[in-house]
């Protein structure tokens, strides 16, 4: 399961990249605004679910129920439009930002990386344990 969420991870951020620069999807305003809307939501339902946990209760994105499979299928997605985020970035502040800053677009793509590989194994597995 691990190797399979890596191959998904990698085929999606070639789409995305692919998507990108062909400009089929093109990065407006409205476009980031949507995904640092949902992002922000997304990371609020798991501080809350972490900070309830802390007191024993359980919340329902832990489960297999299909609203669960249905966040994570969320999740994951906006996870991988993410990287239209990372990569607007890298091209706004090419060649502008100073040598020595070039770390935060890395980093960028990373957490990205991380994020949306986490959202498929979790997915991969809720699915697992479904079927």
């Amino acid at each position: 399961m691990p190797y399979q969420a890596i191959g998904v991870t990698l085929v999606t951020f070639f789409t995305i990249l692919f998507l990108y620069q062909t400009r089929i999807i093109v990065v407006t305003k409205k476009v980031k605004s949507v995904i640092i809307t949902v992002c922000s939501s997304i990371f609020l339902v798991y501080i809350i679910s972490w900070i309830l946990s802390f007191f024993g209760i359980r919340s329902f994105i832990w489960g297999t129920s299909w609203i669960t499979i249905g966040f994570n299928v969320v999740a994951a997605t906006f996870a991988a439009l993410s990287f239209l985020l990372d990569f607007d970035f890298i091209e706004r502040y090419k060649d502008k930002a100073p040598k020595h800053k070039e770390w935060i677009a890395c980093y960028g793509l990373l957490v990205t990386i991380i994020w949306l590989y986490v959202e498929v194994l979790r997915l991969m597995k809720k699915l697992t344990i479904r079927f």
